[in-house]
């Protein structure tokens, strides 16, 4: 076929096939989203633009958003190092990328960037996760009003190790009036450790999950006479392998050298906590988990 072509006939079929390129990415909203494999070989680069693009509401640290998201997806085995940037010669104006979690009807914000190194110049964006091998959105847009062409290259990094407890969190559910209260023991749980939050060093834990459906305050306590060693209580939001640090305590109890933390929870987000001893320490304690009924945060 393409011997029969002149070299007009192949201009022309670049040029089609560029703008097919340039077409790439759901301009409607983050349901409309253009899907990625990412399990192919990458990285894979899109060209496409923000121009005419539907403006969102979506938004993580950057809300007052004025220029059209073009919105993309990808899903990858659990354990992938994920990264998508605009840092390209192709790019000509100031981007900000959003990374989102969970359904195109409601998602939560996972990471994000306005402004990264990028040896094209200033403006471009890059963003990292690890994905624990759920579906993730990813939305382009500009600064402010910027609008203008992007190239948005996807590529991976090494696998890393998600720690299973964490995925395998024990669901304590939405509601927490009355409160819930759970026994438990930390002397066989999955060591963990991660620079923040408490977890400076290797430690069992057994870790827990939240969905809170009232933004009211959350306390979260081993205050009680149950407890019988050092706790310490650690509260994160964010993916597993990529948990952000909300709040945490050692010894916040009156009489003891139990834990007790209160956080004010965003209605719908997944929290994990986790109930490990000071210094490596275990034994048996009774985590409660209790949420004041009919109060809204910022209401009187």
């Amino acid at each position: 076929f393409f011997l029969n072509m002149n070299r007009n006939h192949l201009f022309v079929l670049c040029c089609l096939f560029a703008v097919s390129l340039a077409q790439l990415g759901g301009f409607s909203g983050p349901c409309s989203a253009s899907s990625i494999n990412g399990n192919a070989l990458l990285p894979i680069s899109i060209f496409s633009t923000n121009e005419n693009a539907q403006v969102s509401n979506f938004g993580c640290s950057y809300s007052a958003q004025v220029s059209g998201t073009t919105w993309f997806s990808v899903q990858t085995e659990a354990g992938v190092s994920m990264n998508v940037t605009t840092c390209s010669e192709y790019t000509d104006f100031d981007t900000y990328i959003s990374v989102f979690s969970g359904s195109c009807s409601s998602p939560t914000c996972v990471a994000y960037d306005d402004d990264s190194s990028c040896s094209y110049g200033s403006g471009a964006s890059l963003v990292s996760w690890v994905s624990n091998g759920d579906e993730y959105l990813i939305g382009v847009t500009g600064y402010n009003s910027n609008e203008g062409n992007f190239e948005l290259i996807f590529s991976r990094s090494h696998s890393v190790e998600i720690d299973s407890s964490c995925i395998n969190a024990i669901p304590l559910g939405s509601s927490f009036f009355p409160p819930k209260v759970v026994d438990g023991s930390n002397e066989n749980g999955v060591t963990y450790h991660q620079e923040s939050c408490g977890l400076y060093d290797t430690y069992p834990v057994i870790w827990y999950s939240i969905v809170p459906s009232s933004s009211a305050p959350i306390t979260v306590s081993t205050c009680n006479d149950y407890t019988n060693f050092d706790t310490y209580i650690s509260v994160f939001n964010g993916t597993c392998g990529i948990l952000q640090c909300v709040t945490n305590n050692d010894d916040g109890c009156e009489s003891s050298s139990a834990s007790v933390v209160t956080f004010t929870p965003e209605v719908g987000k997944t929290y994990h906590i986790a109930v490990f001893g000071f210094g490596g320490n275990t034994g048996n304690y009774q985590l409660i988990v209790s949420q004041p009924v009919g109060v809204e945060c910022g209401t009187t």
